[in-house]
């Protein structure tokens, strides 16, 4: 046998599997957060309206602007510092959380903690942000004397209202936008999830129990009398409805690989092979669905026979039976396999077996061989010294784990048994990802959109309190309520609408960083955007509804009085 090296840089090694994850993680953060500042800042213009008074007062009274930004930073700082320490307090348990439930490897993620680095860039974030507030409310209420004189008197009140509005109803669209943007990212990894989960397998994985053991190199020689054995002694369980073993375990990723030849060409590449044990397809009620079934009564009479998947049979033997077919394995260099300076015989294809994703859920049904340990089927040049049990159980598979290894240990104690799970768990751990990722952004893009209908009320209730005298008058001279709550509805879609369309924009461009975690849908799901955006519309809506009831209840002589 000969080996064929592939050389890997570390560093890739590492963390080519989690990098799109977290960059896919820190970019849904990073909309959030940036949601959170609209709105903040959304909120900010709220209390200076309601201060407007008050700055006039102290501006009128011989505050400086240095006087006013001191007092808006010491406000905003306080702000600041509350929430970095609220802050912190939710990133330690939800660091907890993400240890004890992130379904991949991350590297060193032992070592993650909330360090110094991670104490000064939530410092940062706090800085700027008390900035930027501090900022809105200053430039919002430094005006000079007259100005102030002016707002005392009540004189500039509707047109520093429609400005204020104007402006909060940019933070709102944007709100919308971002809100938008994570809702459609959410759609299409819950979408693909969905997707994912009713993808046949190829095996049932209800009630199976895996064990996965090992055995020493120096009792590779009686490696099939070990497995008999044990196989038989499992079988003899209470509980237990049929056993047997193979080399690797669907949806594990690890089988072996050969080049091999139909006739006398060679594949164009190598084939995954599989070692199984009688009844291996029965035991995962994996279809055989032409020739022999491989059951424990069943007698092989062809040498080194072997089972094809479906894939294999149409790929190389289209529109013929490949039973009776022979193929042959080959070492790396396309040359036949020798043992003891004399080629090994060639394979008999005897059954052909349903196609099974070995590999994942998202991976097509690759071409397989599988190689029956038992004499004279087994590959004598390859001795598969660790093995998988599988375990069909009438109950909970669990509950089979501690006899099967008690039995273990009893049969062979130099076995060794690394790992004992239910085939739901691993595949469940097959889609982990997926589902991760769907939960993450879809709890994301639920804070957003509740920012986002928080903000778009607010900026609803600030026009009817601005529009109050108009409306009354409005009321005074016939018009109807539905006609004021159509005005005020109206005026809320209005700027919903822009963040709707700049949202479909920044969604369109956004998604496309989760093509590698899709399945069957595409970025740009025009069902799934249309779905969000339907969603969005209707959530300002209902936002917007209160303030409209409001308006549509005014009383026309109170309102004009006051």
């Amino acid at each position: 046998m000969q080996l064929k090296p592939i050389v890997v840089p570390l560093k890739e090694d590492v963390i080519a599997d989690v990098r799109k994850f977290l960059l896919l993680l820190f970019g849904g953060t990073t909309f959030l957060l940036l949601v959170a500042y609209a709105n903040t800042a959304s909120l900010s213009l709220v209390r200076a309206e309601h201060r407007h008074h008050e700055m006039a007062v102290r501006i009128a009274l011989g505050a400086r602007p240095t006087d006013l930004m001191r007092l808006f930073l010491t406000e905003a700082a306080m702000l600041s510092t509350a929430g970095v320490a609220l802050g912190l307090l939710l990133a330690h348990l939800a660091l907890k959380a993400i240890v004890v439930f992130t379904p991949v490897r991350l590297p060193r993620l032992s070592e993650v903690g909330l360090d110094s680095r991670v104490f000064a860039f939530a410092c940062s974030l706090a800085v700027l942000g008390a900035l930027v507030f501090a900022g809105i409310a200053f430039l919002r209420q430094s005006a000079p004397a007259s100005t102030a004189a002016a707002v005392l008197k009540g004189s500039t009140r509707i047109t520093d209202d429609g400005k204020r509005l104007r402006m909060r109803s940019v933070l709102v669209a944007v709100q919308v936008a971002l809100a938008l943007a994570l809702l459609a990212g959410s759609g299409l990894m819950v979408q693909s999830f969905w997707r994912l989960s009713r993808v046949d397998p190829g095996f049932d994985p209800s009630g199976v129990l895996t064990v996965e053991i090992g055995l020493p190199t120096s009792r590779a020689g009686r490696h099939q009398q070990i497995y008999e054995e044990l196989i038989d002694r499992v079988r003899a369980l209470p509980g237990v409805r049929t056993a047997s073993a193979a080399s690797s375990l669907p949806l594990d990723g690890t089988a072996y690989a050969f080049p091999i030849a139909i006739g006398a060409e060679p594949t164009e590449r190598p084939i995954a092979m599989k070692f199984v044990m009688p009844e291996y397809f029965q035991t995962m009620r994996t279809p055989v669905i032409d020739g022999a079934s491989f059951a424990s009564d069943e007698t092989v009479d062809l040498p080194n026979a072997v089972f094809v998947s479906a894939a294999f049979a149409r790929r190389y033997f289209p529109g013929e039976s490949p039973i009776g077919k022979s193929i042959r394995r080959l070492e790396a260099d396309g040359k036949e396999v020798e043992m003891f300076d004399r080629p090994v015989p060639a394979w008999t294809i005897v059954g052909v077996v349903a196609d099974v994703r070995e590999e994942s859920l998202r991976s097509e049904p690759k071409e397989m061989v599988y190689i029956p340990v038992r004499d004279p089927a087994v590959e004598r040049s390859i001795v598969p010294t660790n093995m998988a049990l599988v375990i069909r159980s009438d109950g909970p598979p669990t509950s089979l784990a501690s006899a099967v290894r008690r039995t273990i240990r009893e049969v062979d104690s130099s076995l060794s048994v690394a790992r004992i799970r239910p085939m739901d768990v691993i595949l469940a751990t097959s889609v982990a990802i997926e589902r991760f990722l769907a939960a993450l952004l879809l709890v994301a893009a639920a804070a957003s959109l509740l920012l986002g209908a928080i903000g778009v009320y607010g900026v609803a209730t600030q026009a009817v309190r601005r529009r109050e005298q108009e409306f009354g008058i409005r009321v005074t001279i016939g018009a109807r309520p539905d006609q004021i709550m159509g005005m005020v509805l109206r005026e809320s879609v209005a700027f919903v609408l822009v963040g709707v369309v700049v949202g479909i924009a920044s969604a369109l461009a956004a998604t496309r960083a989760l093509r590698a975690f899709l399945f069957e849908v595409s970025a740009t799901d025009p069902a799934t955007l249309a779905a969000v955006t339907a969603l969005v519309i209707a959530v300002a809506l209902i936002a917007s509804l209160l303030p409209a009831r409001r308006a549509m209840r005014l009383d026309p002589v109170a309102t004009l009085r006051n």
